[in-house]
């Protein structure tokens, strides 16, 4: 037994090396740069992993990340740039692999208000309250939907996504003070 367990772990290191390796450590170095704040830096390096040949086709069940965390990062990234119809590109692509994801829902929802298309904002929103109602609160003082919250037009249908349900209201009163 002692030495097959040698023998593994003489083998790490080479695992290490390998493509998918290679992949993951691009993957990690990206996002840890994405929340030092080091946006260009790591928009290069999920732009290395995204638009590499086979991206999505590892299943990594072990890994830290997943190409859906990848992709709304990137599109985060790209948000942040200006970059919207890239955004939104990269959000769609994490939707078609996890389709209720609610952070790639709100972030979808950000970038289609400054494209102007405030009706489908509202959309991806009420996916995403839907599916993780606890949103709710974070969503209503986002600065990026203050036109849904101001607009006339959109203001009502804003308010009813954000304001608590039946359910929200009955596990506040149940929460010991």
């Amino acid at each position: 037994r002692l030495g097959r367990f040698e023998g593994a772990v003489a083998c790490l290191p080479a695992l290490g090396n390998s493509a998918l390796g290679q992949k993951r450590r691009a993957a990690e170095e990206g996002l840890i740069r994405a929340a030092q704040g080091q946006n260009e830096a790591a928009l290069s390096d999920l732009n290395g992993v995204i638009e590499q040949d086979g991206f999505g086709s590892d299943p990594l069940s072990d890994a830290i990340w997943s190409d859906e965390l990848l992709l709304r990062t990137r599109a985060e990234l790209r948000l942040d740039a200006g970059d919207v119809p890239g955004a939104l590109d990269d959000y769609s692509r994490a939707l078609a692999i996890w389709p209720v994801y609610p952070l790639a829902l709100v972030g979808r929802a950000r970038a289609l208000c400054r494209a102007g298309s405030p009706g489908e904002a509202l959309e991806s929103l009420g996916v995403a309250i839907r599916s993780a109602p606890l949103l709710r609160a974070s969503i209503a003082a986002d600065p990026a939907f203050a036109s849904l919250r101001e607009d006339p037009a959109h203001r009502d249908n804003f308010r009813r996504l954000v304001s608590p349900g039946f359910r929200d209201r009955l596990i506040s009163t149940l929460r010991p003070s």
